[in-house]
């Protein structure tokens, strides 16, 4: 849902939308076998039932560059890129970032990413430093809401650790 706002505000052609809509569904697709890499691995698993369905190379470049594109660090080289970097991210300046953010605690509990709610804290925080939204849309739309959610949250670990840094 989130690429179609995207789409309709870029005015991207439908077969464009196709192809972003089938990188933005099949980006987290090789978790199934591990988080490690699973961008590569989705691109992996997805190409041959993009080739069974008649896509060319070149649309299955196209995706594989989208999927890669929300790997972390995120480097976008072209607008179709940026929309999956932006909306694989997109709760990051929305108003539902604490709902989606408990699910990713839990996902990171069960990979041994972090082991406590300190370190979630922690990890948070840093993200939302270095993170940055490569298109104007997302940057029009979304940072104010994101430095609120970082304020927030050097707030909250200023309490728990009784210290700003």
């Amino acid at each position: 849902n989130v690429c179609d706002l995207y789409i309709d505000y870029y005015g991207i052609s439908d077969k464009m939308a196709e192809l972003i809509r089938i990188a933005a569904v099949s980006h987290d697709y090789g978790y199934m076998d591990s988080p490690v890499n699973h961008e590569a691995n989705s691109i992996q698993k997805i190409t041959p039932l993009l080739k069974e369905n008649n896509y060319t190379d070149k649309e299955i470049e196209l995706i594989g560059g989208m999927i890669m594109a929300t790997k972390i660090p995120q480097r976008p080289t072209n607008l179709y890129e940026e929309i999956l970097a932006d909306a694989d991210l997109d709760y990051l300046g929305r108003g539902d970032y604490d709902e989606l953010s408990s699910r990713l605690l839990k996902e990171f509990l069960y990979y041994d990413v972090v082991s406590n709610q300190k370190e979630w804290l922690d990890a948070q925080i840093k993200f939302l430093e270095i993170h940055r939204y490569h298109t104007d849309l997302a940057q029009k739309e979304r940072i104010k809401t994101k430095l609120e959610k970082l304020k927030e949250l050097k707030e909250n670990r200023f309490r728990l650790n009784g210290t700003s840094k």
